[in-house]
């Protein structure tokens, strides 16, 4: 058991390097789409503008993961601590819907919110998990149905609902669901993902 716990312990450092060290290349990859986007529209080449923008948003994408995988790393080893403020709620929230909106161009996302408190959070912690429930339903509900957000206040605590119209999960495979890594055989061979938005969200 104990040399089990050792190679786990090893294996989420050794992850939690690479991630770390991916995120400088990953930043010079970013300046210089930007760099190249930037040019693009100053001599109007839509065609290198598109083929750049692509690039960025993979770019985002790849990035998104690596923050994921290191997060999942801190929490995993125990190392993971909420800073905790008095913010309104709202703010995690729009960052988060609207992060969602970039990462899936096209989609639509419908936002009823109401004028909501503010509370103590950690605001990184909150617009990741907003993120990650809206990030989630929007790659398998599938087609282009409206994703709705909606929050309503009740008895003092807001209550902040994402729905779609996908699949759903099985009530069987829920408990599954929350640890990492873990996705669904139809979402393997459906969309793109690692298994770790759910994971980080429990």
């Amino acid at each position: 058991v104990s040399r089990s716990e050792s190679l786990a312990q090893q294996q989420g450092e050794f992850v939690a390097a690479v991630s770390h060290e991916l995120r400088t290349p990953l930043t010079a990859m970013r300046l210089f789409t930007e760099l190249l986007i930037g040019q693009a529209k100053a001599t109007n080449n839509e065609k290198v503008e598109q083929h750049a923008s692509r690039i960025l948003a993979e770019e985002e994408r790849l990035t998104r993961l690596v923050e994921m995988i290191l997060l999942s790393a801190r929490i995993e080893r125990g190392s993971f601590k909420l800073e905790l403020v008095l913010a309104p709620l709202s703010d995690p929230l729009h960052a988060a819907v609207e992060m969602a909106q970039r990462a899936h161009a096209g989609r639509e996302i419908v936002v009823e919110i109401k004028d909501l408190p503010s509370v103590r959070l950690d605001r990184a912690a909150a617009q990741q998990v907003f993120f990650n429930l809206i990030d989630n339903a929007l790659r398998y509900a599938g087609g282009n149905v409206p994703l709705e957000v909606m929050v309503s206040i009740e008895d003092g605590q807001a209550r902040i609902e994402v729905a779609d119209r996908g699949p759903g999960i099985p009530e069987s495979e829920i408990e599954r669901m929350r640890q990492p890594f873990t996705r669904l055989e139809k979402a393997r061979s459906n969309t793109k993902g690692a298994g770790l938005g759910l994971a980080i969200v429990d």
